[in-house]
């Protein structure tokens, strides 16, 4: 595998220059806002709740978050919206390949993945929502901290053009639910021929447009909800991705789509038996002693575990909605993996 290192380099503080409609900051780094924090908006109320699984060629593996506030809002026409919400200042953070600027935000996958294809979101304002000014978009995937010399890249480069589709996500992002100078462009990056087995990896991506502004990349975003996550941001050394004015860590929204590998086969060799599968929310376990058993849903998120101490086990999961799920089995050394689904 390809080392990966970048020189560490005195870390710039950041003092905002003012530019009409918002601030841009040294290095480009970021674009903020000039909205008084003491003004109030009045925040319509979400319709519907965003759905982004219908959204690409491959199944959703991983959603790193939420950067839609008010679906179908009816200050931009009933487009989606990502709401900068006072006292946050920060539309978005720059990762501009210009400035050789870049995010950075982790993820986990419970089992291993082949992945399709990652979207990143983001924008350059006071652009059109078609055609995409989006040009050049890198990325690659790291097995460790950017900042360590340990990490190596496990798929993707800084040099590679993986940009393969680029268009209007359908949302704007601004600070009163009527502006429409951002439009938040999804950039669809190529990664055909990636196989990750389950772990913690590190996201790293940048891109170049047309337009002079940005690109900026927003973040993750929930009302109510200032600190979103513990993405980084490289300007001239990594540091946590934090909003202008208070500080709040941010997280960076991506979507990672593919499938789960085939060597996770529902029918391995081994002692245990598990069935129905399908289920309606009943599993059983046959000869299940002494085994720990872990049950993630499809975006790797754990649901259930348990410690088994008999040779039959029965698992309800009624309550579970409806999808494919991993069963994750310990016993001994021996650990083993399969899917199911849940149909009621």
């Amino acid at each position: 595998m390809k080392k990966f290192y970048l020189l560490s380099l005195t870390f710039v503080m950041i003092v905002s220059l003012g530019f009409s409609q918002g601030l841009i900051t040294p290095n480009q780094a970021s674009e903020v806002t000039s909205f008084n924090p003491s003004t109030t908006v009045e925040i319509p109320t979400p319709t519907k709740t965003p759905d982004f699984s219908s959204q690409g060629t491959k199944g959703l593996l991983y959603e790193n978050g939420p950067l839609v506030t008010h679906p179908n809002c009816l200050g931009v026409s009933g487009a989606d919206y990502s709401y900068l919400e006072s006292p946050l200042t920060s539309y978005g953070a720059g990762y501009q390949i210009s400035y050789n600027n870049m995010m950075c935000d982790e993820f986990t996958c419970a089992v291993d993945w082949n992945v399709d294809s990652v979207v990143f979101f983001g924008y350059q304002s006071f652009t059109a929502t078609s055609p995409s000014t989006f040009l050049v978009h890198h990325f690659m995937i790291l097995d460790g901290h950017p900042d360590s010399s340990a990490t190596t890249v496990v798929f993707g480069d800084t040099l590679t053009n993986a940009l393969i589709n680029t268009y209007w996500s359908g949302i704007y992002r601004g600070n009163d639910t009527t502006n429409t100078d951002r439009p938040i462009m999804r950039n669809v990056c190529n990664a055909s021929g990636c196989v990750l087995t389950a772990g913690t990896y590190y996201l790293v991506w940048r891109a170049d447009g047309s337009s002079s502004s940005g690109p900026w990349a927003p973040p993750i975003t929930i009302l109510g909800t200032p600190i979103t996550g513990n993405a980084l941001q490289y300007t001239t050394t990594w540091a946590a991705l934090v909003d202008g004015t208070t500080g709040d860590a941010q997280g960076m929204p991506f979507e990672i789509h593919g499938s789960i590998n085939s060597s996770i086969d529902d029918n391995r060799e081994n002692n245990l038996e598990v069935y129905p599968n399908p289920t309606n929310g009943i599993l059983n376990i046959n000869n299940a002693k002494e085994t720990t058993v872990y049950i993630y849903n499809i975006i790797g998120e754990l649901v259930h575990t348990s410690y088994v101490s008999t040779d039959v086990y029965q698992i309800n999961m009624e309550k579970l909605s409806n999808g494919t799920y991993i069963l994750k089995t310990i016993k001994g050394n021996d650990v083993q993996a399969r899917k199911f689904n849940i149909v009621k």
